[in-house]
């Protein structure tokens, strides 16, 4: 009797565990399926989603299940990322990872790990990235799960893609291609062409790139995804030139009518009316040398075209603003003071460029912080009006330089269609516009460059010299004639430096041109030495020059002299907040080879920031290192060759071979 007893306890105990094992089992089966509804959600309604992943979360605390916790701890992490809460995002993740590993659920921890990867990204940390991506697509390969694949495949893709590794990229956004015909889910492979086609725009191959949206388009279509929809018009709209800028408009209006429907607070929607405003600027810039415009609703006139502009700029920065979106403000709020520019509205432009520098310095720059800093402390900021004039003439003269360029557009436009009349050959014909295409491009190249390098190595000079020339004059009854003498000797050291900046600038911008080439004859290194140590001679850093063999060699004098300036005044940025801040030059003769090396005791540079060095490509810009673009510039026209030393741990040390 009792042993049936028994055996019925167990079998009643056996049968409820059973019972509860699969009711649990439904129930996280239908929480994933809830978690995986919020991909969709979120990119519609981000705040009904909070509230749908809150409710998830709650619910799971109260089953007290570990498993049903790690799948709303990922719903909350995976909405978190999407509201750009990156924090609060890792932190739901990670907690949700802790327990996936020690369930050893690998199905969810692929999960984790993608939404991780996108966290790395959307930071630019591209070694946390690849180390979650390649993780959660090992798994995903594993389980046959498609959807995740081709979401690590797209993301890889887009690391390579941001880091100007396009070969990479290629051949990650094609390997998600490659599994749309096995995959059903439309919109996933609607986003997979989606990249593909956003690598072949970054890589100029636009006809390819309007295949592949033109592919993506329809799935989204058939899929029936309006979100995807506005997606893939907000980034195709982008591969038309300026005699298609009205496609582009259509392209970018229809998007917008569906963000506005949709939820026009979100990134993408941001972007497409900072493109609005930007494409309503190019076709007032251009709108007489567009060919015949069929739609009348934009045959507006060009006061009207710009006032669209404005209205979609503004529009893109109060949400960008709201949103706490820096990096959607940063580049429109200077795209917005260019368009004011070309407007008229100087003191409107001004207010935008002092925004967009602002938010810069926020984003990017200790060193500007620092400078700023010290500017207010010196009152320098205190004389706005100054500044106004300043930048209103920097205005007046870009405009100057933009109708020139036009001008030469205009001029290489007359002689291509004069060579295509006289041309019979279609080859030919072909050839020559290839030529002007490529000589554009680099002309937009080098004029960037110049620009960039201009602001980088002028304007601190010439604020010096305006702050002693207002001291002076400001407070010049109260000074004796001993701090008189010392600020004039202060400021007419600044200002030969200041010559000496703007020589090494037309030396350089003349090193652009193709038929400009250095002078070779015989240099005395000590010379270069000497003038480097004049150049520095009121800054507080113990400077040393060793050449005891009082070493020659054929070379451009000038060219050199800059080239030693440049790396100076870099090495001497790099120890300003070092205590007892050093920097040394010697010369030695090895192999037949002359040898110059500086040194400094500063904090180091990282890999990244040694890339405009070694990489033609690099263009002038924000924390590109602007006088490393004259040192490659002209280091590379005199056959210099220079070695950064990685391994050396004291500080900084370039190494120069001639």
């Amino acid at each position: 009797m009792i042993k049936k007893y028994l055996y019925a306890l167990l079998t009643s105990f056996f049968l409820f565990n059973v019972f509860a094992q699969t009711n649990e089992n439904k129930t996280i089966s239908e929480l994933k399926r809830q978690r995986n509804r919020l991909e969709l959600l979120v990119n519609h309604h981000p705040d009904s989603a909070l509230l749908v992943a809150n409710t998830l979360l709650k619910n799971a605390n109260k089953s007290g299940s570990d498993k049903q916790k790690a799948v709303a701890f990922c719903g909350m992490g995976f909405v978190d990322v999407q509201r750009t809460n990156l924090d609060s995002g890792e932190k739901w993740l990670k907690k949700a990872l802790a327990i996936n590993r020690k369930l050893k659920q690998e199905d969810e921890i692929a999960y984790n790990y993608a939404y991780l990867a996108m966290i790395g990204q959307r930071r630019s940390d591209f070694v946390v990235a690849t180390k979650y991506f390649f993780k959660s697509l090992n798994l995903a390969k594993k389980q046959g799960n498609l959807n995740l694949m081709q979401r690590n495949y797209s993301g890889i893709a887009f690391m390579y893609l941001d880091q100007d590794n396009f070969k990479k990229a290629l051949f990650y956004a094609k390997k998600g291609v490659d599994l749309v015909s096995e995959n059903n889910n439309e919109s996933r492979n609607a986003q997979t062409y989606g990249v593909l086609a956003e690598v072949y725009r970054e890589m100029g191959n636009l006809e390819l790139a309007d295949v592949y949206f033109a592919k993506s388009y329809r799935k989204y279509i058939d899929g029936r995804d309006p979100f995807g929809q506005a997606h893939c018009l907000t980034n195709w709209s982008l591969i038309f030139d300026t005699k298609e800028i009205v496609k582009s408009i259509e392209m970018e209006l229809a998007a917008q009518k569906i963000w506005d429907e949709l939820y026009s607070d979100n990134l993408m929607s941001m972007t497409n009316l900072g493109n609005l405003g930007w494409s309503y600027h190019i076709l007032a810039e251009y709108k007489d040398s567009i060919p015949l415009i069929s739609n009348p609703a934009f045959r507006k006139s060009k006061s009207e075209l710009l006032q669209e502009s404005e209205k979609y700029y503004k529009r893109c920065l109060e949400i960008a603003h709201r949103k706490k979106n820096a990096n959607t403000e940063l580049f429109f709020s200077g795209s917005l003071a260019q368009m004011l520019a070309y407007k008229g509205d100087y003191q409107e432009a001004y207010n935008y460029l002092l925004k967009n520098k602002s938010i810069s310095d926020s984003l990017f720059s200790q060193e500007n912080k620092n400078a700023i800093a010290q500017l207010e402390s010196e009152g320098e900021l205190r004389e706005k009006q100054n500044l106004l004039e300043i930048n209103e003439l920097k205005l007046v003269n870009a405009k100057k330089q933009r109708w020139l360029l036009i001008g030469g557009l205009l001029l290489l436009g007359i002689i291509g269609v004069l060579l295509y009349r006289q041309s019979k050959s279609r080859k030919k014909t072909n050839a020559l516009l290839q030529k002007s295409n490529t000589d554009l491009e680099h002309a937009n190249a080098a004029k960037a460059k110049l620009f960039g390098i201009i602001n980088h190595d002028l304007r601190s000079p010439v604020a010096s010299l305006v702050n002693f020339l207002n001291l002076q004059q400001m407070h010049g009854g109260i000074l004796d004639e001993e701090t008189k003498q010392r600020l004039l000797n202060q400021t007419l050291s600044s200002t030969e430096n200041l010559l000496i900046s703007m020589e090494d600038l037309l030396l350089w911008s003349k090193s652009q041109m193709g038929n400009f080439n250095p002078t070779f004859e015989k240099v005395e290194i000590q010379h270069l030495f000497e003038a480097t140590k004049h150049f520095f001679k009121g800054v507080a850093v113990h400077l040393v020059f060793e050449n005891p063999d009082r070493l020659t060699l054929m070379s451009d004098e000038n060219y050199l002299k800059t080239i030693l300036r440049n790396l100076t005044a870099n090495a001497v940025k790099a120890v300003a907040h070092v205590e007892s801040p050093a920097i040394k030059w010697s010369a030695t003769r090895i192999d037949g080879r002359i040898i110059l090396t500086i040194t400094d005791n500063g904090p180091g540079m990282k890999p990244e920031q040694m890339k405009v060095l070694f990489d033609d490509s690099e263009t002038a810009g924000i924390n590109k290192g602007l006088g490393l673009h004259i040192v490659r510039d002209m280091a590379k026209s005199v056959d210099c060759e220079i070695v950064w030393d990685e391994k050396y741990r004291d500080g900084t040390k370039f190494i120069l071979k001639l």
